[in-house]
């Protein structure tokens, strides 16, 4: 049951922030609104494909932070006057390209909450331990330079917040894996190289 509504909610949003910012492309071009909406799209499709899973951590509040995490891109909304800057255009392009090398590292093994979808080591996956929530992230950060007002700056914030919560939940149910512990050890950065 918290599957299908966990999808509902993520098409909900998914929808209204697709139809706004489409409007908004359409009312003034901007890269940075066209890189946000095929990012969103992105997510949508990742989410609606995503694989079985060997274990799952049902626990409310992992699922509810997962959730909160998942969405934050749908709060962005474009800001009516200003123009793009090119240091934020360059981070969302940066981490559209991450989020496709995670991508095709990840395959159909995407997944919203803690859960053992098998473990992946390769491509992206060599850089850091969550190189998705990295490049979530780096996209909201991007487009957040383009798009200064309080309502992106909060979504920015309760990204980070959220994917680090995210990350304690899903390395604390995946460490049960003896290949994921093995990984741990071996990769020890979790979102930024040399930082954490």
């Amino acid at each position: 049951m918290r599957f299908l509504l966990s999808n509902a909610a993520v098409g909900a949003l998914a929808a209204v922030a697709l139809v706004v910012n489409v409007r908004a492309l359409g009312d003034d071009f901007r890269i940075s609104l066209l890189l946000l909406i095929i990012y969103e799209a992105l997510l949508v499709v990742i989410v609606l494909v995503r694989r079985d899973v060997a274990s799952i951590d049902r626990r409310f509040i992992p699922y509810a932070v997962a959730l909160i995490a998942i969405t934050t891109p749908f709060w962005l909304r474009p800001e009516k006057v200003g123009e793009d800057l090119l240091a934020g255009e360059v981070v969302q392009i940066a981490a559209l390209l991450l989020h496709l090398a995670a991508l095709g590292s990840l395959g159909r093994s995407f997944g919203g909450v803690p859960a053992n979808r098998g473990v992946k080591t390769r491509g992206a996956y060599r850089l850091v331990r969550h190189p998705m929530y990295a490049a979530d992230i780096l996209g909201q950060a991007g487009f957040l330079i383009s798009h200064r007002t309080l309502l992106n700056a909060t979504a920015v914030v309760v990204a980070v917040v959220t994917q680090s919560a995210r990350i304690h939940f899903e390395e604390k149910h995946l460490a049960r894996d003896p290949a994921y512990a093995d990984y741990m050890t071996r990769h020890r950065w979790r979102l930024v190289p040399g930082v954490w």
